[in-house]
This record gives structure tokens, C-alpha cells and sequence, in this order.
């Protein structure tokens, strides 16, 4: 099965903040696009099905950025798929 750029750069970013995580902090998007190395606009448009789905959340204003929106644990490569993908 071959993934899309988007469901890679889902994977990739989960896997980001999953590492992040345990510190409790926050990532921006201009530190995932810098990590991933792509620009912050296209960074938005892969959050939001992750949003969308639960898998990420958001905290808006000065100090925020994105988080799981589950444990880490709970997220399956399947569930990341099926939300880029389709069932």
C-alpha cells in the first residue's frame, strides 16, 4: 500500500509530539514545519484532519501550539490512515 505525502506527514508529526509528550509542552506549528521541513501552512492543513479526529488538539493563543489529543498508546497506524485515506 502506498501512503499519500499527507498521511506521511500525519505519521511524522504524531510521532513528533508523541516524543514531546511526556515534557507537557506544546509544539507550534513553526517548529513542526521546521522539523518535518515543510512550510507552516501545509503543516495546518495535516493538523486539522488530526483534530478533527482526536488525535491532536489544540490550545490557541500566545503559548499555545499542539498536543496529543490522546495517549500515545491509544493511537493506532490504522486510526492515522483511515483519517487521511478513508475507510
Amino acid at each position: 500500500m502506498k501512503l499519500s505525502k499527507q498521511t506521511q506527514y500525519g505519521l511524522q508529526i504524531l510521532l513528533q509530539l508523541a516524543a514531546k509528550a511526556h515534557t507537557k509542552q506544546l509544539a507550534t506549528g513553526k517548529q513542526i514545519a521546521r522539523i518535518q521541513n515543510i512550510n507552516e501552512p501545509y503543516v495546518e492543513q495535516i493538523i486539522a484532519p488530526l483534530k478533527r479526529g482526536g488525535l491532536v488538539q489544540t490550545v490557541r493563543g500566545r503559548h499555545g501550539g499542539y498536543a496529543l489529543g490522546k495517549d500515545a498508546d491509544d493511537i493506532t497506524v490504522l486510526e492515522i490512515i483511515e483519517t487521511f485515506e478513508g475507510a
